[in-house]
């Protein structure tokens, strides 16, 4: 993305390092002001981020070494001034002029390879495609021109803009070409058919910048009325942020906008802005594109060109003022957390977050959640200083909370998590319970039932008899814990063992000590072992709750079933004789808390002590298993008797509970497989790019989707620095859910020339036209 600019004065040749900003914004590590033999309108960072390449009045390339701030190679031969500079992966770099040509230079050589003769109108502006495939190029008779970059040959001329196209941008997967224009227009193009896909109005005077985001959902654009606009990419399916609407700019400036650049990470979270020279502002805009607020302002004269370094860590800028080529660097360490440390109990209306501030950071992350993991995360934020006010609504007793430090296209890693403890306190209300309340287990196994009282009032003693109503179904083993309610402050009997009865009888325990309190805790836990298969209930005879008063006290009380069962299949839920949809449908519809009792549903399925998507996946992991059991008795919960019909909506949010996890192992590749089953021939209800398996990996991958129209699916891998490492062609495929190994686009490693990768961090995209979609994966090896 280069554009054509003629009219700027000459740039002043200067050496200064470690110099500041003359305003007081920025204060960033170093600061590197390049010298410049003439003026300097375009630059462009090599793929490794070690060559700054800049235009000259002598129409001559520069090429410095960013680390030396030395002058290394010096590519002649244009005549007439550069309009766009983009270096190749290989360190070849292509350049186009006003004189009509564009060239291919071997840079290190300081030669020539190859030209390419636009005909017609000067060349106002160029485009590499990811893939260096193709070159794309702005000219003044108001076309895109679109040429093969091996052979040199002209593939197809793109005509729609009404005037000069003054910048042009590709897509990241190459799908698509956004274009600029002095027609006051963006549009937005179809690369393989050459078509116009939309073309976006607002602007009111030239449009002079235009940009890809990173993950294609926005395309930017700036203009010579002073305004920066985000356009939602109109074939795409993601869901954008409010205020991406048209007609709305992201900011509008009083004076004209000359370069704009998104950062390279994947989401490109920053927008670069580079504007004419003002007497009352700066010229250089960084803005936070997620939240729509500008984090920086910085430097005062003209930016006639902004481009980030391809890993983020550099940023360079270039104007018409004498101010040279700036490089600016930053590599923001992790912050430091100060307060609240790990533990500290804070008010319960707010959390005053502190950190220690990072060198380089323009911006600082923060996230407080409900867990460790942040995977339930209640709050985010971006912000400027190192402090934060956290004003969520207090509903927990724990919260944690961490920063990361942001500069440029990059972000430092997260701090250590710490919690905090806050004031909450939790509604009470009284109750008695048996846990489990339900329990299904096979012959000879041993279980324990726990009495566990929770939220009583006042509670000084209590009394009851425990039985089992089918004497011959359980064997009374033993008691594990009694009275620890009352901790060492109690004194009781534990009861007697009538097991011909199925009787535990005479359990009575009391309080020494201070009265008044609300007491939760244990009353007692016993230890059973299965002797027959069929059904009991364990339940509390003659329960008395007694407080300090000798009263008694009114709270509910719930009793326990046991199943014994020979096999023991706790995926047939509902056990009808055979795992199905309804057993799947049961336990995804409710909670553990909401569960009709009437059921009798063990929600735990896989005996973790919680009731989870875990237990989903494992029932439906076990879809179509047969009864092995022919003289099993008939289903205490049959089918008919589920209290709801199965419906495909009910299906479907199992299917999505089960993507959200974010989990490729085998369990739930089975159980995902097996909904599919039972779904077709119904087809997805969205575009889905699901987490590559196994991840991490070595030396193969499988990336899982799903698709909802025929489409052209390709999968491209980018490396972490955002250059195209391989391209994967999936061709034209059917709606549908595309998850098994043998489904699946498959990665088997290596790059587009044969060679494993190395070690570390890609992403993959998928691309239809109608989706776009990225994740990350690892390499191990």
């Amino acid at each position: 993305m280069k554009q054509l600019r003629g009219f700027f004065f000459a740039l002043l040749i200067m050496v200064v390092q470690g110099r500041l900003c003359t305003n007081g914004y920025a204060n960033f590590p170093s600061e590197i002001l390049l010298p410049h033999e003439s003026n300097a309108l375009e630059i462009a960072f090599s793929n490794d981020g070690r060559w700054l390449a800049a235009d000259g009045n002598d129409y001559k390339i520069h090429i410095w070494d960013v680390s030396t701030r030395s002058q290394v190679h010096t590519l002649a031969g244009h005549v007439g001034k550069i309009t766009g500079i983009v270096f190749t992966r290989n360190g070849e770099l292509i350049s186009a002029s006003e004189d009509g040509t564009v060239r291919l230079w071997n840079v290190s050589e300081e030669r020539e390879i190859r030209q390419f003769q636009n005909g017609a109108g000067r060349v106002t502006s160029i485009a590499l495609s990811p893939d260096e495939n193709h070159l794309v190029f702005g000219t003044t008779d108001g076309t895109l021109r679109l040429w093969e970059v091996g052979t040199g040959v002209l593939r197809k001329t793109l005509r729609g803009h009404e005037d000069v196209v003054l910048a042009v941008d590709f897509r990241r997967d190459g799908g698509q070409i956004a274009s600029g224009s002095e027609d006051n227009t963006v549009r937005l193009w179809d690369v393989a058919t050459g078509r116009l896909i939309e073309t976006f109005i607002g602007h009111e005077k030239r449009v002079w910048a235009v940009a890809f985001q990173p993950d294609g959902r926005r395309i930017a654009s700036g203009s010579w009325d002073g305004a920066v606009r985000l356009w939602k990419n109109a074939s795409k399916t993601e869901t954008v942020d409010e205020g991406d609407a048209l007609n709305q700019p992201l900011v509008t400036y009083n004076r004209p906008v000359l370069s704009i650049a998104f950062s390279p990470d994947p989401e490109g979270r920053l927008l670069a802005i580079g504007l004419a020279n003002s007497e009352n502002d700066n010229s250089v805009k960084l803005w936070d594109v997620k939240t729509r607020r500008e984090l920086w302002s910085f430097d005062t004269k003209s930016k006639h060109d902004v481009e980030f370094s391809p890993d983020g860590r550099l940023f360079a800028a270039t104007g018409g003022d004498n101010t040279g080529v700036r490089v600016w660097h930053s590599d923001p360490t992790n912050p430091l957390p100060i307060s609240p440390q790990e533990g500290a109990l804070i008010d319960s209306s707010s959390a005053n977050l502190q950190w220690h501030a990072t060198d380089g950071a323009l911006y600082y992350n923060i996230e407080v959640a409900v867990d460790q993991d942040f995977i339930a995360i209640v709050e985010a934020a971006t912000v400027l200083a190192n402090e934060f006010v956290s004003s969520f609504k207090i509903e927990r007793p724990r919260y944690w909370w961490r920063v990361r430090a942001g500069s440029f296209g990059r972000v430092s890693g997260w701090s250590e998590p710490l919690s905090f403890r806050t004031q909450f306190e939790p509604p009470r209300t009284c109750s008695v319970r048996l846990i489990p309340r339900f329990r299904r287990i096979g012959l000879e196994e041993e279980f324990a039932v726990q009495i566990l009282a929770d939220s009583v009032p006042d509670l000084s003693g209590f009394q009851f008899d425990l039985r089992w109503t089918n004497p011959d179904l359980l064997t009374f083993v033993t008691v594990t814990e009694f009275r620890n309610i009352f901790g060492t402050s109690g004194l009781g009997e534990p009861g007697e063992i009538r097991q011909e009865e199925g009787l535990y009888k005479g359990v009575v325990a009391a309080k020494i000590g201070e009265a008044n309190v609300v007491s939760s805790g244990i009353l007692l836990e016993v230890l059973f072992r299965s002797k027959a298969v069929g059904t009991t209930k364990i339940q509390l005879d003659n329960f008395i709750l007694a407080n300090s008063a000798q009263q008694p006290i009114d709270c509910p009380v719930t009793a326990a079933t046991v199943i014994v069962e020979d096999p023991l299949r706790l995926w047939d839920v509902n056990r009808d004789g055979v795992v199905n949809i309804f057993d799947v449908v049961i336990i995804a519809n409710f909670n553990e808390e909401d569960m009709p009792p009437e059921l009798d549903i063990d929600a735990d399925v896989n005996r973790d002590g919680v009731f989870d998507k875990l237990d989903i996946q494992l029932v439906a992991a076990h879809l179509g298993d047969p009864n092995r059991n022919e003289a099993r008795a008939p289903s205490a919960v049959p089918s008919s008797e589920i209290g709801f019909k199965f419906t495909q909506t009910a299906l479907r949010r199992t299917y999505a509970e089960l993507i959200l996890l974010l989990d490729s192992s085998p369990l739930v590749l089975r159980a995902l497989q097996a909904l599919e089953r039972l779904m077709s021939p119904y087809l997805p209800e969205q575009n889905l790019l699901l987490q590559n398996y196994p991840n991490p990996f070595n030396p193969e991958t499988w990336m899982p989707f799903q698709i909802t129209s025929t489409s052209d699916v390709t999968m491209d891998i980018y490396n972490v620095n955002g250059h195209l490492v391989r391209h994967i062609p999936l061709g034209i495929l059917a709606p549908g859910r595309y998850i098994s190994r043998a489904k699946a686009a498959y990665w088997d490693g290596k790059n587009g020339f044969g060679d494993p990768v190395a070690t570390g961090i890609y992403f993959y995209t998928i691309s239809t036209e109608a989706f776009s979609a990225t994740k990350k994966m690892i390499v191990i090896k």
